[in-house]
């Protein structure tokens, strides 16, 4: 079975990364049994964990999202893997939390807003309510955040400061699966009308560089994630399942992880040492005769190049 889609939480992409045997999943690493065509109930676990950002001053902190049976809501968190030390920041959170050098921790909130705090959990701030907010990247130096806007058909950039300033505002233009180069010149994703390209723009978000083209009559094939190393000149990134490096000067590419459709790894953050990845693991089972998903999710810790996993959270 292929094209296992995360229906519920924070991103409805296609990821796929490092494979395991693991007890949780049926026939260890290796294909999904079918599910049922006429449509399956999807179970998540008591408590998932999603969508974490490392903070860009500490390679043993980052932030993510915790969802929790108990009362159904997503709420931010930080946590140190230094001292296990976890603090609760605010709550109806969803989609990517990113982290800036300047200690501010930017993040969709009731969906489509775009909201602000700091990493202890005060000033609290709104800074974008009006329209659909989302596609948010935040400049590693802590000085500007990006984003896409629809009001209506009315789609454009708008670039602002960290206190939502609107700096700049491109109409009818957009970008998807974005992520903001370390030496704060590029940003990286699609453009809208090319889900199949991968390129990166400059920071104008005005300049486009097209770097592959991925479109192999598959919607899979679609761009769905982008992370840059910290050398600025090389892009992981996500498409037909698997995980992808570009170097951007030598216009090479190669393949970082295979696909493991019942245990994979998502939404990569490099940590600012450049010996880490944290990303979101998930993994599936099918269950009562394939009329059941079940997902489990978790935070693991690879080295950089996707390899000796460790389970970050949660702690049992």
């Amino acid at each position: 079975m292929k094209n296992i889609c995360r229906a519920v939480g924070i991103t409805a992409a296609l990821f796929y990364a490092s494979c395991e045997i693991d007890p949780y999943i049926e026939d260890g690493c290796g294909n999904l049994p079918d599910l049922n065509e006429l449509g399956y109930i999807t179970v998540r676990d008591s408590v998932m964990y999603y969508a974490p950002f490392f903070n860009p001053n500490n390679e043993n902190e980052f932030v993510y999202i915790e969802w929790n049976e108990s009362d159904g809501i997503n709420k931010l968190f930080t946590y140190n893997m230094s001292n296990g030390a976890k603090t609760y920041l605010t709550d109806n959170v969803d989609l990517y939390p990113q982290w800036n050098s300047k200690n501010w921790i930017v993040f969709n909130r009731y969906t489509t807003q775009i909201w602000k705090i700091k990493s202890n959990g005060d000033s609290l701030t709104m800074l974008f309510n009006t329209g659909t907010n989302l596609n948010l990247v935040i400049s590693p130096d802590g000085q500007k955040i990006a984003f896409k806007n629809q009001i209506d058909n009315d789609i454009k950039i708008i670039i602002s400061d960290i206190n939502g300033q609107v700096l700049d505002s491109i109409d009818s233009y957009s970008f998807y699966a974005g992520s903001w180069s370390k030496d704060n010149l590029k940003i990286s994703g699609t453009k809208s009308g090319e889900p199949y390209t991968l390129g990166y723009f400059d920071s104008s978000l005005q300049i486009f560089h097209a770097l592959v083209d991925n479109e192999n009559g598959e919607t899979w094939d679609r761009i769905t994630d982008t992370e840059w190393f910290n050398d600025s000149k090389r892009i992981l990134w996500l498409a037909s399942g698997k995980f992808h490096i570009t170097d951007i000067e030598s216009g090479t590419t190669s393949t970082f992880y295979e696909p493991c459709e019942n245990n994979y790894n998502l939404l990569p953050s490099i940590s600012p040492n450049s010996s880490n990845i944290i990303w979101e693991n998930t993994k599936s089972k099918v269950l009562d005769n394939g009329n059941t998903l079940s997902i489990k999710s978790t935070i693991i810790l690879t080295d950089i190049y996707g390899n000796n996993e460790i389970k970050i959270l949660p702690l049992d």
